[in-house]
């Protein structure tokens, strides 16, 4: 079988874990050269160092997405790789479990500029080479941002942004560039044990997030990263502007 993304250059930000690096591995599976990106240095090394290892062509950036200045940097590399992107993953995010009355404006601050500021950014400065390609962009956004959960304003409020935000990167870009937003529920990285190690049980807590969901379990992120990669082929060619839940069912009713 072809690979779905040889001759083609992907951009994968907070690649470091996650569903980042779940969609690095398949992108890297299905041929694209990738430029991974991500605060987490050691991290993002060695799943760079992973890569290479399978034979994939692999360059990486260790910055701050909130910042203009990685955002520049990612630009700049792009045309150090010929000004050639076709895809760009954006899946740098962080949660806040906390109330509205326990969230201070300096963290809603902060989640709002790793949640959309930094892929506001990014695609401010790589839309042109995307342009040029006919390329796609596919943000992670989550099953929060369609169906809230309790005493995580902040992160609701930023998810729902990015999910209005691709909308109009659909309608403003199209018809060069197609624009498409996954929304994970509860899905097995870092970020979910950390929210749930701060529980009293977390075994406790995992048991009752799987009761939220009519398929009983937490997703895989593989489960999460096949669906990106797919809305970033040619298999969803007439697929933009779409808030695609891959959350067990859960925003279903």
């Amino acid at each position: 079988m072809a690979m779905r993304f040889s001759s083609m250059n992907a951009i994968v930000t907070g690649a470091a874990s996650g569903i980042g690096r779940a969609s690095a591995a398949i992108f890297a599976e299905e041929g694209a050269r990738l430029l991974l990106v991500d605060r987490d240095r050691e991290m993002l090394l060695r799943v760079a160092d992973d890569l290479r290892k399978m034979g994939s062509a692999v360059e990486t950036i260790v910055g701050d997405l909130s910042l203009e200045s990685t955002a520049v940097e990612i630009a700049e590399r792009v045309r150090q790789m010929g000004s050639q992107i076709d895809v760009l993953v954006n899946c740098a995010g962080i949660d806040m479990n906390a109330s509205l009355a326990e969230t201070s404006a300096e963290r809603w601050d902060e989640v709002m500029a790793v949640n959309v500021r930094s892929a506001f950014l990014v695609c401010k400065h790589v839309v042109g080479f995307l342009s040029a390609r006919g390329g796609a962009i596919v943000n992670i956004a989550s099953a929060a941002g369609i169906s809230p959960i309790a005493n995580h304003p902040a992160y609701n409020a930023s998810k729902g942004a990015l999910i209005a935000f691709t909308k109009s990167l659909a309608l403003d870009l199209a018809p060069a560039i197609r624009a498409n937003c996954v929304c994970p529920g509860a899905v097995d990285t870092p970020l979910l044990h950390s929210s749930m190690n701060q529980a009293a049980d977390p075994a406790a807590a995992r048991k009752a997030v799987e009761a939220r969901y009519p398929l009983r379990r937490i997703a895989a992120v593989e489960e999460i990263a096949r669906v990106a990669v797919f809305l970033a082929s040619h298999e969803a060619s007439y697929i933009t502007g779409a808030v695609v839940p891959v959350d067990g069912g859960r925003t279903m009713h």
